[in-house]
């Protein structure tokens, strides 16, 4: 069955998202689903550290730099269930609708082509929180 697919991404327009959302699905019988997208981090020019640092510092701070890369993954993983959770709350307290929920890595443009035959109608914000 075809589904409303609602992107949310925690910005001021979460809210007006899950909203257009339950008019569709009630106007069309269709469930919602609330999707949040997790970029994939930007790819960054390679740096020489080689001379900047002394002999031995050089893989603690590579060890380092990947576990604080590791450590921000995490965070952006929780927070984007956060942000489900709440919007998942919001449809729930405002219009008794039980939405699905799921997360992706990726583009937001790859995800939503790699779903395109289960969308009946998809709802974004014009802006969100990296514009």
């Amino acid at each position: 069955m075809s589904k409303i697919i609602a992107c949310i991404d925690g910005s001021l327009v979460t809210n007006t998202v899950c909203d257009y959302a339950a008019w569709f699905s009630d106007k069309l019988n269709s469930p919602i689903k609330l999707l949040h997208v997790i970029d994939k981090p930007k790819a960054k020019a390679p740096q020489d550290l080689s001379g900047a640092i002394g002999l031995g510092s050089r893989e603690t701070l590579l060890k380092e730099l990947v576990e604080l890369e590791e450590r921000k993954g995490k965070i952006e993983l929780e927070h984007g269930q956060i942000l489900l959770r709440e919007a998942k709350n919001y449809l729930l307290e405002k219009f008794s609708i039980d939405a699905q929920s799921f997360q992706r890595h990726g583009s937001v443009l790859e995800t939503i082509m790699g779903m395109e035959d289960d969308i009946r109608v998809l709802v974004m914000g014009k802006h969100g929180n990296e514009t």
